[in-house]
């Protein structure tokens, strides 16, 4: 089963057979990226579809000002590109690798089949896009609406339901965050966010990764 590889395990193609899972032969195609690389840039045309089975991927923009902001993480079990499925424009965003990730390819053609032939992945793929640009959209009210603190006391909070681990110090967002990273979300300096970040003090506390409090105090803040 080792064609499966790239397959087996990943939520999307749940329900198929081990036999139609092997008709799908480009998804074999997966490799290792390290940390660093671009997977597309900003611009460029839209040629694959990218399931990631593991790692992390990270989407940016960069504005008119020449500023650039982090609008999302992809991780394991996620996909990648697949507006190319609903569009024959360009990239809006470069998607670049920031934690070693194993992902999958294969071409818009090949992934449409895919979707003829199994509806209830197309299905998937729908709902996936639908929650990409409900989390897209609330990213872009929190950058037009808050200050700094208001904008990275949402994205901690937001964060910390996506990635959170319940602990006896409080949830702690399992990812690895410097003041830079979360400069880049926030559209701010790291000067700033620091800032920030000290005004939160006894409510958020960073020991190698975040920990918040209590989640809910913290949306307070800016509700």
């Amino acid at each position: 089963m080792k064609n499966l590889s790239c397959m087996s395990q990943l939520s999307i193609f749940e329900g198929l057979s081990n036999k139609e899972l092997l008709m799908i032969p480009s998804f074999a195609q997966g490799r290792l990226y390290e940390k660093g690389e671009i997977l597309f840039n900003e611009g460029e045309e839209m040629e694959a579809i990218y399931l990631i089975k593991s790692g992390q991927v990270k989407l940016s923009k960069v504005f008119k000002n020449g500023k650039e902001i982090t609008l999302q993480l992809i991780n394991n079990d996620q996909v990648l590109g697949e507006n190319a499925l609903f569009s024959d424009t360009t990239h809006s965003f470069t998607a670049k690798v920031v934690e070693d990730a194993f992902i999958c390819a294969c071409t818009k053609e090949e992934f449409e089949r895919v979707i003829t032939e199994h509806p209830q992945v197309g299905m998937k793929i729908i709902k996936t896009l639908g929650q990409k640009l409900s989390q897209l959209t609330e990213r872009v009210n929190s950058l037009t609406i808050y200050d700094v603190k208001g904008r990275l006391v949402n994205l901690l909070f937001h964060l910390s339901e996506e990635y959170g681990i319940e602990t006896s110090q409080g949830v702690k967002i399992d990812l690895t965050l410097t003041h830079q990273d979360l400069s880049e979300f926030v559209g701010a300096s790291r000067v700033m966010v620091t800032k920030a970040l000290n005004q939160l003090t006894g409510i958020v506390k960073q020991d190698k990764k975040f920990i918040i409090n209590e989640p809910d105090s913290l949306l307070s803040l800016i509700s």
